[in-house]
């Protein structure tokens, strides 16, 4: 039998949140009210342009809206800025008959189809009004219709306008912890003569003027957060120029193989220029990272080795870090690259037959 959905004053679903963020989340009344406290201390008000409504005289129609999302909400919570709140939209059958006065006492609430989330934050914080607008359409599909098309129109930020907001940022003074590591990055990458970009930015007008590129913004700041300095990301960075220098594109399989090693190696007895020395023995085998198609050379050799040696076996993280290194040992490499699992892609004893074709 299907659970019945129904509308609900904000206030009584207010409630409710805050009873499973106590019980069920450890974020009762003491961390909302330091919340506040914080928000208060910042002098920072709700911004101009829409009107305050009390909270009270709100509903929301969850056969409209989905469930509240718990983590969302104390997500929105420890991440409050009034002045990013924005109004919250709600439908009202008939506003002409109301004035703004009336609208506030009225029986007749203003049901909430997009925001309910950050409305509900902005209750359990203690606020008592929250900005809204309010548009007025007596079709009873109306809200239904409006939440669906402002949901389906939103696109999620990617990794690179998280990344570029930042160097934004940085050039505007700001220096938040999150802003400074995007321009320690990009600092490494432009030592290094290549540009972090997307490949569709890549093919544009407005590519960087590296002779070089990198795509993968999650790997890049991945690293970063595993060495703040960005030594690490500089490393991998002139490695894979210094041994592929005619490679426009920066192999992102070369990247993560070698942060790979580099994570195993925990006390640090890997010596100066390390990654130059893998890297150029496995060049012996395959002078570029690249099939003659552009794609990756590294990954589809790995792969094949792989199902060779492991069919069934899923690809993981550090399946490439294992290739590097036992090409490299395959090749003369004399150091003692660390490893989790040992040589599990055989190649000195079980090889591919498609693992020196060309491709």
């Amino acid at each position: 039998m299907r659970s019945t959905r129904e509308t609900r004053l904000l206030i009584d679903i207010v409630e409710e949140t805050k009873f499973i963020l106590a019980t069920e989340h450890n974020f009762g009344p003491d961390k909302i009210q330091a919340q506040r406290a914080r928000i208060d201390a910042t002098g920072k008000h709700f911004a101009f342009g829409s009107f305050m409504f009390p909270i009270k005289n709100l509903k929301l129609d969850y056969t409209v809206q989905r469930d509240i999302i718990i983590k969302h909400i104390i997500k929105i919570i420890t991440r409050y800025n009034p002045q990013l709140c924005a109004p919250a939209s709600a439908v009202i059958d008939d506003l002409n008959k109301l004035d703004l006065d009336d609208l506030m006492n009225s029986t007749a609430l203003p049901s909430i189809y997009d925001g309910q989330h950050r409305i509900v934050a902005s209750a359990i914080l203690g606020y008592t009004e929250v900005p809204i607008t309010i548009v007025e359409d007596a079709r009873p599909s109306f809200a239904s219709y409006a939440f669906e098309e402002c949901n389906t129109n939103v696109k999620a930020l990617d990794p690179k306008d998280f990344y570029r907001n930042r160097l934004t940022r940085y050039a505007l003074l700001d220096r938040s912890a999150e802003v400074v590591l995007a321009h320690i990055c990009e600092q490494a990458f432009i030592n290094n003569d290549v540009d972090l970009e997307d490949k569709g930015t890549r093919k544009s007008k407005n590519k960087g003027d590296g002779n070089h590129f990198f795509s993968h913004f999650r790997y890049a700041d991945q690293i970063m957060k595993a060495d703040k300095s960005g030594n690490l990301i500089h490393n991998i960075l002139k490695a894979i120029t210094t041994v592929y220098p005619n490679n426009e594109e920066i192999s992102q399989d070369l990247f993560i193989g070698l942060f790979g090693i580099h994570s195993l190696d925990y006390v640090g007895e890997l010596p100066q220029g390390w990654m130059i020395d893998v890297l150029e023995k496995c060049a012996m085998s395959y002078p570029t990272s690249k099939t003659i198609t552009g794609h990756s050379l590294y990954r589809a050799k790995a792969e094949a080795q792989k199902l060779h040696t492991m069919p069934g076996h899923d690809w993981t993280s550090g399946i490439m870090a294992d290739f590097l290194r036992e090409l490299y040992i395959y090749n003369g490499g004399t150091l003692n690259l660390p490893s989790k699992s040992g040589s599990l892609m055989q190649l000195d004893t079980n090889q591919s037959p498609l693992l020196f074709t060309e491709v």
